[in-house]
């Protein structure tokens, strides 16, 4: 599912950028593919354009133009159209793949395709309406086509799948590719807050002294001292930060300045910056470190701590949640790299008219 949640949100993402484009969308064929009686409406097609377009944007340097750049190695407006193409054939794909393994949708997950898509087609409809794509087409190729594909990986890899990955093995990649990770925030400066006309807004923030500043980092590399030679708990370190006059809510409690963390190692990248991967790829099991950052709203002080994965693995994936995350996270690249072979070799009638009709660069520039 966390794939389906990836295309709702590009979908959401990318609405406002459709509202100038798709110049000359209104008069053209109304299907874009073909599978024996089954057709699919070009609606399905532009959806997984505007879709592709936004995967396209998040792999982008993002200083760069654009339509200049080439992912890996074709050229960006070729990609968008053929990553396009590909989903919507692959609205057939996975309609045969349940049908061959037996599976049909359990009532729930009807009942998901159809709040999926009436939430988020109340969201975009202004701006895909306009160009000929209806709530039926959005709905295939977002709700339906994310739900079938869950149900499809499920049919595969869990139990009693065609591929079933037992708890064991699940555990060994967990031990393997996860990490437990604590961190407090220390900022090095002090908010201020200002009354304009009776309301409340944030001013620039003071910074502190030279003297405040090596008196709270000393604070911390006392921690980490301790915390690495066992005399002291990450708990018992933001308990003493807490009441330490530096935190800067005095009235937040310990539990909630103490950052704690179970997360896959690959996407780490994507949640923390690389000078903190960096800090924590360096610690031993059991160790902790200080470490300053500057984010964009000021200077901070972290002490970072962590330990061996294995103790949480038990409970972690007792969860339903947590396992199917862990299952998604260690299977689902590989199923959908077996499915996107599958889709290209699928023998279907493109409407060459239909999907040429529609140029990225020209929609989105």
């Amino acid at each position: 599912m966390k794939r389906l949640k990836k295309r709702i949100a590009a979908a959401l993402l990318s609405a406002a950028l459709c509202a100038a484009g798709f110049a000359g969308c209104g008069s053209t064929p109304t299907w874009a593919v073909q599978d024996g009686e089954r057709t699919l409406p070009v609606g399905t097609y532009i959806c997984n354009l505007i879709t592709s377009y936004q995967n396209a944007v998040m792999q982008a340097d993002l200083t760069q133009d654009l339509f200049a750049q080439e992912i890996d190695g074709v050229p960006v407006n070729d990609w968008i159209k053929q990553e396009a193409l590909r989903n919507t054939k692959g609205i057939f794909y996975v309609d045969g793949k349940l049908e061959e393994l037996g599976v049909s949708l359990s009532e729930e997950e009807e009942e998901q395709i159809t709040s999926l898509s009436s939430l988020t087609w109340s969201q975009v409809e202004d701006t895909f309406e306009p160009f000929g794509v209806s709530e039926d087409s959005f709905e295939t190729a977002y709700a339906a086509y994310g739900v079938k594909m869950a149900a499809l990986f499920e049919a595969i890899y869990g139990p009693g799948g065609t591929e079933p990955v037992s708890d064991g093995e699940l555990e060994q990649f967990f031990n393997e590719n996860y990490v437990h990770l604590e961190y407090l925030m220390m900022p090095l400066f002090d908010a201020v807050s200002e009354e304009t006309d009776g309301e409340s807004s944030e001013a620039e923030p003071v910074a502190w002294t030279e003297e405040e500043l090596a008196e709270a980092k000393e604070l911390f590399d006392g921690y980490a001292g301790r915390v690495s030679r066992g005399a002291m708990t990450m708990e018992e370190a933001a308990e003493g930060y807490a009441e330490s006059g530096y935190a800067q809510n005095d009235a937040m409690e310990a539990e909630f300045l103490l950052q704690d963390s179970i997360t896959p190692r690959e996407d780490l990248a994507s949640d923390y910056p690389a000078e903190f991967i960096a800090a924590l790829d360096a610690l031993e099991p059991g160790e902790a470190s200080t470490l300053q950052l500057t984010l964009p709203n000021g200077e901070f002080y972290l002490l970072i701590y962590t330990d061996e994965i294995a103790p949480y693995a038990e409970e972690y994936l007792s969860g339903e949640t947590n396992r199917n995350n862990t299952l998604g996270t260690m299977k689902y690249d590989e199923f959908l790299q077996a499915a996107y072979e599958e889709i290209d070799a699928m023998d279907v009638t493109v409407n060459e008219e239909a999907v040429s009709h529609y140029d990225p660069q020209e929609m989105f520039s």
